[in-house]
């Protein structure tokens, strides 16, 4: 019987079968079926693993994250649409505008105004960096833009100054008072000029010297005009009363009112191939 073929030599047991005798069994002999099983095992761990990295451990906020991406892909696009030929034909935009603090919802939209033209790579122009004015100047410097506020050394040294954001935001000064200010809002290389809702006689007569500039100046000496852009309806009756009856149909035809952001960019967009049309007569 196999049962009774078995015997204890040595340690190790013999199987004595038909008459003959075999060798102990080697426990060697079963290392291929662990050697399966334990890579079996390894195979099922490696599987869990990867499952667990593909899964994030911790979800902040999913919608933030979406929100995140989505505005992304809209300021890539708004890069996308940029005009080059704005920035190579106007370089600068001067903006006029009231130093009074504006609503929450006009705040909203000067600071779409300064990223729009941020985005055109424009350099803007204020005559300081309070109110109105300090809206779009932030619009602008939040969205890589570059402004210059231009102030008199009279005004520096009254503390007037301008905190220096290096390459974004920084205050030029000229000596004197207003009438050397005007140097610089009215420097030969501004392409246009906006104009905000103001209450002040200060924006008054920057905007009337700038219509001003352009009927008795540009227009007699053949240069190219620089548009008068006004954002809202707010000089319109003014306009209208005071200034339109004073002018030539030849400078009525460069000064335009605008609804938003979106209306100013047309304007400049329009101007930058008029300009360039101009250059190569």
């Amino acid at each position: 019987m196999l049962a009774s073929a078995l015997n204890e030599q040595g340690g190790g047991a013999s199987l004595r079968l038909a008459g003959k005798k075999f060798p102990p069994p080697n426990p060697l002999h079963f290392l291929p079926a662990h050697a399966s099983l334990i890579f079996l095992i390894i195979l099922l761990f490696s599987d869990m693993i990867k499952n667990m990295e593909k899964e994030p451990a911790i979800q902040n906020n999913p919608e933030s994250d979406a929100d995140s991406l989505e505005n992304k892909e809209q300021e890539s696009l708004e890069r996308e649409l940029s005009d080059p030929l704005i920035k190579e034909q106007l370089k600068r935009i001067t903006i006029f505008g009231s130093f009074s603090e504006p609503n929450e919802e006009e705040s909203e939209k000067l600071k779409r105004l300064g990223k729009s033209l941020a985005e055109q790579n424009l350099t803007i122009l204020v005559g300081g960096n309070y109110g109105y004015l300090k809206e779009a100047a932030t619009g602008a410097v939040e969205n890589d833009g570059r402004v210059i506020v231009v102030g008199t050394t009279a005004g520096k040294e009254k503390g007037w100054a301008t905190e220096n954001i290096r390459g974004r935001l920084r205050g030029v000064y000229y000596e004197g008072g207003y009438p050397a200010k005007k140097q610089g809002l009215f420097h030969e290389s501004v392409g246009a000029y906006v104009v905000l809702p103001s209450q002040t006689l200060g924006t008054y007569t920057e905007l009337v010297e700038a219509v001003d500039k352009m009927a008795s100046f540009d227009t007699y000496l053949d240069r190219f005009p620089q548009p008068v852009i006004f954002v809202g309806d707010f000089w319109k009756e003014k306009f209208e009363q005071e200034i339109k009856p004073r002018i030539k149909e030849r400078v009525l035809e460069h000064i335009y009112f605008v609804e938003n952001e979106k209306g100013v960019i047309d304007v400049l967009s329009k101007y930058a191939k008029l300009k360039r049309e101009y250059e190569q007569k």
